[in-house]
């Protein structure tokens, strides 16, 4: 049986559908003469209302009631000795995940299905920004994907403050979530970089992410408070 996505403008189509090859178009012919084309679009209208008012409610239908599978959260990516592994939260009702990447914002080239939360990948090449989203599925729906996650694959400590000029770029072009990849790259590969930290505080601050904020702005007033003071004659 294939997999079936929960989404109301599906189930209108599909009515919508059944209507046209059910009674075909010689009933609203039909209709049109008898009531005039004015009338016959009000009733239409009317119609259409009400059954997307029916279709509402069924949509507020317990999601845990219909086992259709909640989208995946807290999708993260990081870096280990073998590569990199992407995690996500289990989601209920899940028998199996398919997480896709790729390497521009909203596409995806390549995918894998598994049944665990968690895959290592291989072969990545570094320096590059790669974008990741996941599914849940069971046997009949699959969900939607999960926030999109952008990761830059890189293990040269030597490219931080490149990355830091990248990231200052986007956030220009207001690419926010792009800009984030590269400043969590430029802290992971020098994390003793205090301007590196006040500089994601900031990105953190404009992104409503108040708390991830103030932890960046603390651990960059300690790294300035380690630094030796030199001494003047």
């Amino acid at each position: 049986m294939s997999k079936m996505p929960l989404s109301s403008f599906g189930h209108l189509t599909g009515w919508l559908q059944f209507y046209k090859n059910s009674f075909g178009s010689q009933l609203i012919i039909s209709t049109l003469q008898r009531v005039g084309i004015k009338k016959f679009f009000l009733l239409f209208a009317i119609a259409l209302t009400m059954l997307v008012i029916l279709l509402s409610g069924a949509s507020k239908q317990k999601i845990s009631e219909l086992n259709i599978p909640l989208a995946p959260v807290n999708l993260v990516v990081e870096t280990s000795d073998d590569g990199v592994v992407a995690s996500w939260n289990p989601s209920k009702g899940a028998d199996s995940y398919t997480l896709f990447w790729g390497t521009e914002n909203g596409e995806f080239r390549k995918m894998f299905e598994t049944s665990e939360t968690a895959i290592l990948l291989k072969g990545l090449d570094t320096g590059k920004m790669y974008n990741f989203a996941v599914t849940a599925s069971n046997s009949r729906y699959e969900s939607p994907f999960s926030e999109e996650h952008f990761f830059v694959h890189e293990t040269d400590s030597g490219n931080s403050s490149g990355y830091i000029s990248i990231a200052r770029e986007l956030l220009e072009n207001n690419r926010d979530q792009e800009a984030l990849a590269f400043m969590v790259a430029a802290i992971r590969l020098d994390p003793q970089n205090a301007e590196s930290y006040r500089t994601r505080a900031s990105l953190f601050e404009k992104l409503g992410r108040k708390k991830e904020a103030r932890t960046d702005l603390h651990t960059a007033e300690t790294l300035f408070n380690k630094k030796p003071m030199t001494s003047r004659n």
